[in-house]
């Protein structure tokens, strides 16, 4: 069909940035999206945590890097029942089904937040509970680590192989390059 759907009504699937957070307090996600004025990023509780699913067309490597920072702000100082936060990014294809989303990149976000062996090595690097630091953990596929990495996001990223991933503790230094900054705050206009 013209509109970018199917017979049935369901989307033909476009990728999209993918987002899931797990190990945190509810309503996190959507609370850092909130203040950082991310205003065209879906978000959903999930059974366990939140999902995030950016519009089509989006900076991805401005608005991860936001996401990475904004999640982090958010969490401190949160009461740390949990003892890490995990946020997993990709870019996948997402279908817009009725009033929600499903796809792909979906299903890799909430499979790596639920992966054992990322919960294992997540567990190996959670900081102490000093100074209030919240013991996120960024977790990405090889795909897009490779991408970050091209683009010269470097940091101390630690693969899983039994996840089929690699993880980053928020709390050690990352260098984000300077780009062109077009668009930071989740639009695309």
């Amino acid at each position: 069909m013209e509109d970018g759907s199917s017979e049935d009504g369901t989307s033909l699937g476009t990728r999209r940035l993918c987002v899931a957070v797990a190990g945190a307090e509810p309503g996190l996600l959507a609370s850092a999206v909130h203040s950082a004025a991310f205003d065209r990023l879906y978000v959903a509780a999930t059974s366990d945590g939140e999902v995030a699913v950016a519009p089509p067309g989006m900076d991805d490597f401005h608005l991860i890097r936001d996401l990475i920072a904004v999640v982090y702000l958010s969490s401190l100082g949160t009461n740390r029942r949990f003892p890490f936060i995990l946020l997993a990014l990709d870019v996948g294809l997402v279908w817009i089904v009725g009033d929600g989303f499903g796809g792909a990149g979906l299903r890799r976000v909430r499979s790596l937040v639920s992966h054992p062996a990322v919960a294992e090595a997540a567990s190996r690097f959670v900081p102490g509970h000093h100074h209030g630091d919240p013991g996120l953990m960024v977790v990405v596929p090889p795909g897009l680590h490779s991408e970050l990495l091209a683009e010269g996001l470097a940091g101390a990223w630690h693969h899983i192989p039994d996840a089929d991933a690699w993880l980053w503790p928020a709390n050690e230094v990352m260098a984000f390059p300077e780009h062109d900054e077009p668009n930071r705050r989740g639009h695309t206009g």
